[in-house]
């Protein structure tokens, strides 16, 4: 599920400028394709990636400690069966 996200992100990023600038911000964007057509011209494909790092970094201890809680939970649950 987390690689279906990175790979998600360069349009994420090009939705949530849509979004947020709507035909102001990024010369007049008409679509999606547009948008990140604009965004590739204005800061290269690092801008696609913008904020990704620090996504990241919210997601790993989350999936850590749902996984943790997943391990101990079936440990839990073998035992009384």
């Amino acid at each position: 599920m987390q690689v279906r996200r990175q790979h998600n992100y360069p349009i994420s990023i090009s939705i949530r400028s849509l979004t947020f600038h709507g035909n102001h911000g990024i010369g007049r964007a008409t679509g999606l394709y547009h948008a990140m057509k604009a965004i590739m011209a204005a800061q290269g494909a690092r801008g696609l990636f913008q904020g990704h790092l620090a996504t990241l970094l919210r997601i790993f201890p989350y999936a850590g400690v749902k996984f943790m809680a997943y391990d101990k939970l079936d440990g839990v649950g073998r035992a009384v069966h």
